[in-house]
């Protein structure tokens, strides 16, 4: 038990510890990160139990118990219920709520949180000698929305496990003595469909059983239990049997199910059924020729066995008397707790390839009752209850995950408690499983059940604090031999407990093997131009990093051909992947910016002892580019325009009435005045442009056709054709003799007719002439007229 003086010595000696190891300069930018045991207690309650815990999607943990009152003129057990406590990730209390019935009792079963931040709680309740089971729902806040009765023939009915559906519907099973009750309701309590299982083997014995189930990647649910058949001699059960099946969550139909017998005698109680990365995870308890045994069986969603491990407890007297599981996609975490070892829990995780990667030693206090252990993310909670007549409570530890280490608070390293076994070995076959429709309605009860907030007192037990002020990764930055591995690890301070994130480039890499959190071994694949290994601390902004050159392998130095100065500067590279670069002013970088023509050289060296040069010599370029005069056009018309030649990759904009423009010399007919700009390369990434403005005018539109014409070439009016303002579209034009005949045609306003036909000067007279043509944004036109050819 404790008091307030050890309370006050154990804090001191955290906090003398604290100042031993810590001698750090308040200038000095660290990042704390505390471990903290806190303990909860309650004036005036007499007893805890009915421990039940689960770990918050945002940190912390939801937290039901059982209290009761003692009757102080009776001196028996009076009103009792059940409390629920929301705290954060350091123990701070959110919110508590009690429930309570009027000379009557309800305990807590289970605990589910919601997609919608909602609490669903199980339980039961007792009365004048009736019983009934309970399902709730309270808010994110820790309000109550609805509370739902259940009984069923006066035949007791336990709500056991609830689970949620992906669409916000609720699940939950129970027992109904051999039977399994599984029911589906909405998110508002209402009922859609209840079911009874029943494995189908009367011959055998079949007795209580447990029951766990999770939620399959198709959103089926598999549900699995156990149960014990054919006594021995000594009453004892032998050889348990894992039966598993999933349902529809749909109807509850049975979708496959198998039985897993095992092969040798003793228990094996699951606690668990989780996903997991490698398939089902059916997680348990047990004992065998007098130690206590944990399983950990792998089950792929068809019901194959693809992983089995069993840890055995070094041999001990001492009564099992809880145990819990938590699992992530990379690892198992398993806590077991013992009575008369000096209350001791023992902790061990193992990986999905069932390698043990730790084992860790708790101390517990007397009167301890239930353990709980869950990881959230880089945090850990280890929540236990403690009960007795005179100071019942519970604390939540709360602690980086990644902590390893001796520690009063949080206890120790040890690997002398577990050993790995040669696994359980299981045969398999059909199950038989029978299904019905069961009626479970809500009933009405006349119970009232009242809720009411709850103040519990919390004080900190006990306090570590890790100090982070730096890290660096030390490690070969040359590698000379690329075939040999190369181990790189992180140097910080022995009292920063916080986790490194590692962010290695994987692409030059053969092989890449962690050695624990804080040390990598890497085989390298080919050569790097210039590979890095970073390392940090998120939460502190704490980073590290480090060039890794992979020698051997890396190119040979070139500068590249000869170029010429574009514009201002330009940019010299070398190669990446050397270990010095040395240029002719002085520049240690592996490029280098040249602002004038003239002869520039570099010399590396690879760090292993060889060296190379280069050289490279940058002329000045003719850079003169011009995209001619601007043009004035009449509305309709076409201008040319033509760029400087001798560029490459001509880009004229915009690209809209532009006959080609990727070349230098473009026709446009732009509707409106426009500004067009011309861009090319003198070489690769040397670009030159210019500019130039056609202005399209709205010009006069008139048309004229002489009557008379002589073709004697003296250079007046020899040929036969209008004149006009500006050129038409779609113009045509013929001329016809006396007779009817057609002897000139042309498409041409500005070619004209000299008389001829058929390369004969025809005869002085009279001809008819017929003209069709238009101008831009105007109907077309029909002329007719004659004329009169002299000599």
């Amino acid at each position: 038990m404790s008091t307030p003086i050890t309370k006050m010595l154990k804090i001191f000696s955290c906090f003398l510890f604290f100042l031993l190891i810590h001698d750090v300069s308040m200038s000095q930018e660290i990042c704390q990160d505390s471990m903290i045991s806190t303990e909860y207690q309650k004036d005036g309650e007499q007893y805890f139990d009915g421990f039940v815990n689960e770990n918050l999607r945002e940190g912390g943990n939801i937290t039901g118990f059982l209290v009761d009152n003692v009757l102080e003129e009776t001196g028996i057990p009076g009103l009792y219920g059940f409390v629920l406590l929301k705290t954060d990730n350091f123990g701070r209390l959110i919110w508590g709520r009690r429930l309570s019935v009027n000379m009557g009792g309800i305990r807590l079963t289970s605990l589910r949180e919601l997609q919608d931040g909602g609490i669903l709680f199980s339980g039961n309740v007792e009365k004048y000698g009736n019983y009934y089971s309970i399902l709730g729902k309270t808010d994110r806040d820790g309000k109550i929305k609805w509370i739902n009765f259940y009984e069923e023939n006066n035949v007791f009915f336990t709500i056991t496990n609830l689970i949620e559906s992906p669409g916000e519907d609720i699940e939950f099973s129970g027992k109904s003595g051999n039977d399994l009750i599984v029911t589906k309701m909405d998110s508002l309590g209402t009922h859609l469909w209840t079911k009874a299982y029943k494995f189908e083997k009367p011959q055998e014995f079949f007795d209580n059983f447990s029951c766990s189930w999770t939620r399959l990647s198709d959103s089926s649910c598999v549900l699995g239990f156990v149960f014990y058949w054919n006594y021995d001699i000594r009453g004892l059960y032998s050889k348990p049997s894992l039966i598993l099946f999933s349902i529809n969550d749909k109807d509850g139909a049975v979708i496959k199910s198998k039985v897993f017998n095992s092969t040798t005698k003793g228990m094996l109680l699951p606690v668990k059924i989780e996903n997991s990365e490698s398939g089902l995870n059916v997680m348990g308890e047990g004992s065998l020729n007098g130690d206590f045994i944990l399983n950990s069986l792998f089950i792929n969603e068809g019901f194959e066995i693809t992983g089995n491990l069993t840890i055995r407890g070094r041999p001990v007297v001492n009564l099992l008397f809880d145990q819990s599981y938590s699992s992530t996609e990379e690892e198992i975490n398993c806590t077991q707790s013992l009575t008369g070892d000096g209350n001791t829990a023992y902790f061990f995780s193992f990986d999905k390839n069932l390698k043990i990667s730790g084992f860790k030693k708790f101390p517990l206090k007397q009167g301890f009752v239930n353990l709980n252990y869950y990881k959230n993310g880089d945090r850990a909670n280890l929540v236990t209850l403690y009960s007795n007549s005179l100071e019942p409570h519970f604390t939540i530890a709360n602690f980086p995950s990644s902590f390893s280490g001796n520690s009063e608070c949080f206890g120790t390293d040890t690997s002398s408690f577990f050993s790995p076994v040669s696994p359980l070995t299981f045969t398999t076959s059909p199950a038989a499983i029978s299904q019905t429709s069961f009626l479970l309605n809500p009933v009405k009860s006349g119970i009232e059940i009242t809720p009411s907030d709850y103040e519990i007192s919390r004080t900190e037990d006990c306090k570590e604090v890790s100090i982070c002020d730096s890290i660096r990764i030390k490690g070969p930055e040359t590698i000379c031999d690329p075939d040999k591995s190369m181990e790189f690890h992180i140097e910080k301070r022995m009292d920063c407990l916080k986790e490194i994130d590692w962010d290695i480039d994987s692409s030059a890499i053969e092989k890449m093997e962690f050695q624990g959190k804080d040390s990598v071994k890497i085989l390298f694949e080919k050569g790097w131009k210039g590979g890095y290994l970073r390392a940090a601390i998120p939460s502190c902004n704490i980073r590290d990093s480090i060039m890794i050159i992979v020698s051997g392998k890396l190119p040979s130095l070139n500068l590249g051909a000869d170029t010429s100065l574009c514009r201002d500067s330009i940019v010299l590279r070398a190669q990446q992947g050397y270990k010095d670069y040395q240029w002719q002013n002085g520049n240690t970088d592996d490029s280098m910016v040249v602002y004038s023509p003239g002869r520039y050289w570099v010399q590396v060296n690879d760090g292993c002892g060889e060296s190379f040069a280069d050289t490279i010599i940058v002329s000045a370029p003719d850079l003169y580019f011009s995209a001619g005069s601007s043009k004035s056009i009449c509305e309709g018309d076409t201008a040319t325009l033509s760029a400087t030649e001798g560029f490459q990759n001509y880009r004229w904009m915009p690209d809209v009435s532009v006959s080609d423009p990727y070349r230098a010399n473009v026709n446009v007919f732009p509707d409106s005045t426009t500004r067009y700009i011309v861009s090319a390369e003198k070489f690769t990434g040397c670009f030159v442009g210019d500019s130039v403005t056609v202005e399209v005018k709205d010009c006069p539109l008139s048309i004229f056709f002489p009557n008379a014409f002589s073709p004697n070439n003296d250079g007046l009016n020899d040929l036969f054709r209008p004149v006009i303002s500006r050129n038409p579209k779609n113009f045509k034009i013929s001329v016809f003799n006396r007779n009817g005949r057609l002897i000139y045609y042309s498409e041409r306003a500005d070619e004209g007719w000299d008389g001829r036909y058929k390369g004969e000067l025809q005869p002085a007279g009279v001809y008819v002439w017929t003209c069709e043509y238009s101008f831009p944004r105007q109907k077309p036109h029909r002329l007719k007229g004659e004329l009169v050819l002299l000599k």
